[in-house]
């Protein structure tokens, strides 16, 4: 159940729910009036009580949204609409054979949702294109997803086709066969040109989120949250931010971003782990989504044939590096 910051303190409600829609898990909610609606149906909960989209709300306030009173109310906050760009699979399939798609997913497209969310996502095109897929794998939300990359993260991802290479994937990535590499941008000077970080990730107290647990507790080994390991090198350094490749060992929710956080350089465009100063960054950046892309994916099949895929990052983020200092 998320609470209410510091920084989120005085905002009207209706601003809040606008604000916080991803968080609270409604998706992207294109205007206030939207909001508003999710209000005005009675499904916001704040402190375990309905209000007025105008109520203020103060730090410290949980706030909970229904979301069976939300399918009752038929509500829908989105509706499945093409916005995120027209996407054609000519622009976003890498490689595709009777196994598995390669598909460099773009930034601002949510993978998959859940039977609440009213979003169109990567799963209903790639039903749309390879219908398939349904059915492929253990969860009806999923088909043929095997991992995620968060919604403003673009890059290399693995969509699989059969029901035979999902447990077969599913058990690589689970032992870390999957070689996986990000390009991050960060703000500040990392404090080693190379390093591996191994702080343990949990979701965190505020619930929509994930935090690096300190490596032991009372001098012995913290076997609180689940280990994560995540390898960085900085490829260049500007004079505010440090350039960095990134490999990860470990999938967890967040990790790169939690990581980087915990070292006190977060991913520039990150709302949700950047400290506030970073905040105000990027909002004056208007990047518009977090400078983290994933570049290079490394696997061997089901049929025992070895692939590599290596991608550049996107042109935007390449004019965004000409323009800081």
């Amino acid at each position: 159940m998320p609470t209410i910051d510091k920084e989120q303190n005085s905002l009207r409600l209706d601003m809040y729910i606008w604000k916080e829609a991803e968080m609270l898990g409604l998706g992207k909610i294109p205007n206030r009036s939207q909001a508003q609606k999710v209000v005005n149906k009675k499904a916001v909960f704040v402190n375990g009580k309905n209000t007025t989209n105008g109520y203020k709300v103060k730090e410290g306030d949980e706030i909970k949204i229904d979301f069976d009173i939300l399918k009752e109310k038929e509500a829908v906050v989105i509706e499945k609409e093409k916005k995120n760009k027209e996407i054609k699979m000519k622009d976003v399939l890498i490689f595709e054979n009777d196994d598995f798609l390669i598909i460099n997913k773009p930034a601002g497209l949510l993978v998959h949702g859940n039977d609440t969310l009213v979003e169109y996502t990567l799963v209903d095109f790639l039903l749309e294109e390879r219908p398939k897929i349904k059915g492929v794998g253990d969860d009806e939300y999923r088909p043929g997803i095997v991992h995620r990359l968060d919604r403003d993260v673009s890059g290399l991802l693995l969509v699989v086709k059969t029901n035979e290479s999902f447990k077969y994937f599913k058990g690589q990535f689970s032992a870390r066969k999957m070689k996986k590499k990000y390009i991050a941008l960060v703000y500040g000077t990392m404090p080693e040109q190379s390093a591996r970080i191994d702080f343990p990730v949990d979701r965190s107290q505020k619930g929509y989120k994930m935090a690096a647990l300190p490596k032991t507790n009372k001098g012995e080994t913290n076997l609180d949250g689940k280990e994560a390991i995540t390898y960085y090198r900085v490829e260049k350094e500007y004079v505010n931010y440090s350039l960095l490749d990134v490999e990860i060992e470990t999938g967890r929710t967040h990790q790169i971003r939690v990581h980087l956080s915990a070292l006190n350089h977060s991913v520039v465009g990150d709302e949700i782990y950047g400290a506030r100063k970073m905040k105000e960054k990027n909002r004056k950046h208007k990047l518009g989504r977090i400078f983290l892309t994933a570049v290079f994916l490394a696997f061997t099949d089901v049929n025992g044939d070895k692939h590599e895929f290596k991608i550049e990052m996107p042109d935007s983020l390449k004019d965004f590096l000409t323009k800081i200092r």
